[in-house]
């Protein structure tokens, strides 16, 4: 395989890459909107640390895996709750790679859309932490992810360490549960 330092740089290499192509798909579409009745969706579970919200997320992804057709992936800061999943859903660490801002995440998540033409949900665990978003505003990436959803028809269910008050409005819809 090489060693470790050849395999970072090649993830390295991987994850500029998919940037680079996200970046040029957002120069390509700069206009893409959305139009409500065609989004899949981005849903958010919102609460501060300790509410409940990463119990609240594995129950949804293990309930939906009995009756997913296609593939669901969960994204998780670290891989502590692996073993509290359904060993039929793709469970990715985001530590483990070297995203540097909110953008090169979005590409991130682009470029696993991009390997795998049957996902139907992804799940993002941890997401201000593995977005690189702590102490920031939230609000234009998770409209990017709505965009990706309406693109390639993928459901979001993202957990966020916010109150729902601190959310902007134009992400209030977007609440399924607020802890």
């Amino acid at each position: 395989m090489g060693t470790p330092l050849q395999v970072f740089n090649l993830r390295n290499s991987l994850c500029e890459a998919t940037f680079t192509n996200y970046q040029m798909f957002k120069r390509m579409q700069p206009n893409f909107t959305i139009n409500k009745e065609d989004t899949p969706m981005v849903r958010l579970i919102v609460g501060h640390k300790g509410k409940g919200k990463t119990t609240e997320i594995l129950a949804r992804v293990n309930a939906e895996i009995k009756t997913a057709s296609g593939s669901i992936v969960y994204l998780d800061k670290s891989n502590k709750h692996i073993y509290e999943l359904n060993n039929r859903i793709r469970y990715i660490d985001v530590s483990r790679f070297p995203i540097r801002n909110s953008d090169q995440f979005v590409g991130f998540i682009c470029g696993i859309i991009s390997q795998d033409h049957d996902i139907e949900s992804m799940y993002l665990d941890g997401f201000m932490t593995c977005a690189k978003l702590e102490g920031q505003d939230v609000t234009e990436t998770i409209l990017e992810l709505d965009r990706v959803s309406t693109l390639f028809n993928i459901k979001f269910v993202i957990s966020l360490s916010l109150d729902k008050s601190e959310l902007a409005p134009e992400l209030q819809d977007k609440v399924l549960l607020a802890l």
